[in-house]
């Protein structure tokens, strides 16, 4: 039987010890997705600076990632929501020390590794709402169930106060996204949607309009 040379045996082991440690990383990776915990986090308090680096230091304690967030200051508050993962034998750790923030209202819940989320349904229609015009009570719950009337889901929405060029008067502004299942009701119509909500945005001295819209994830990530 042929002798293999020293250096023909040193490449050998070489390649065997590779693929081992790749198989004990291939093992352990799978370990920790499993051991993963997922929590959807959503913080509030008064705004200061540090918040968010409080509150990812929590996760980086944790020994977890944040995933998605968004951030927002309402009035003379800040809020943040995120998606954060972190091993499942420290998933109360990360409570506690949420539930011990000073000065911030966390609460957290628990969801599914975003991965493992089915595909969603496909979308029927989707379009594009404004709203512009001088504020008043009511104003959003009347366009919204409008909307929901028809069922139009809202995936986005962004409302804001802003004062009036001229006359001092505050004007209301409003602006999502919305869509419908592929599978559209034989009675929906989109122009008829359009007519109501021009004639809904009359009544309340407002211009509105509904625009057919394509999936644009830099434009959504501009308005929201």
């Amino acid at each position: 039987m042929q002798r293999l040379s020293t250096s023909a045996v040193r490449l050998l082991r070489s390649r065997q010890n590779k693929n081992f440690f790749e198989q004990v990383a291939r093992v352990h990776n799978s370990t920790n997705l499993h051991d993963q915990s997922f929590l959807v986090v959503n913080a509030v308090g008064l705004d200061r600076p540090g918040i968010v680096s409080d509150l990812t230091k929590f996760v980086t304690d944790a020994s977890g990632n944040v995933g998605e967030s968004r951030a927002l200051k309402l009035g003379d508050h800040f809020t943040l929501m995120m998606l954060c993962s972190v091993p499942g034998s420290n998933e109360e750790k990360l409570r506690r020390a949420f539930d011990n923030a000073k000065d911030l209202h966390v609460t957290t819940f628990k969801t599914r590794d975003p991965k493992t989320i089915e595909v969603a349904q496909k979308v029927g229609y989707e379009g594009y709402f404004k709203l512009s015009g001088a504020d008043n009570p009511g104003i959003a719950f009347k366009v919204t169930s409008l909307l929901a009337k028809h069922g139009l889901n809202i995936s986005h929405l962004k409302t804001t106060d802003e004062e009036a060029p001229f006359g001092g008067t505050t004007l209301f502004l409003m602006e999502g996204i919305v869509n419908v299942p592929e599978a559209l009701s034989a009675g929906f119509n989109i122009d008829k949607i359009r007519s109501e909500l021009v004639e809904l945005g009359d009544s309340l001295n407002c211009d509105v309009s509904l625009e057919d819209y394509s999936a644009d994830e830099e434009f959504v990530e501009s308005l929201f």
